[in-house]
């Protein structure tokens, strides 16, 4: 018999919209196979976040980091190997 995978997938939501974090959570969170492991509304956030949490997926809305945009690369970089 074929045993079932039961790791749930990981997730960390940032975004600078609290109404758009709160609809995530509602939705993430309804999803059996889905872990919402934390949101964040800033990059500081969410650099703790994910050295706490480490999430298997990120989503991160690119408002976020418009404001270092010289950086962006760098912090993609970065949190996508952590």
């Amino acid at each position: 018999m074929k045993q079932l995978n039961t790791t749930r997938i990981r997730v960390a939501v940032a975004d600078p919209s609290p109404v758009v974090l709160s609809g995530f959570a509602r939705i993430l969170e309804s999803a059996d196979k889905i872990e919402l492991v934390g949101s964040a509304a800033s990059l500081q956030l969410l650099e703790q976040l994910l050295q706490q949490n480490r999430p298997h997926v990120t989503i991160v809305d690119w408002a976020l980091l418009r404001g270092d945009m010289d950086r962006t690369p760098y912090f993609i970089k970065d949190i996508s190997t952590s």
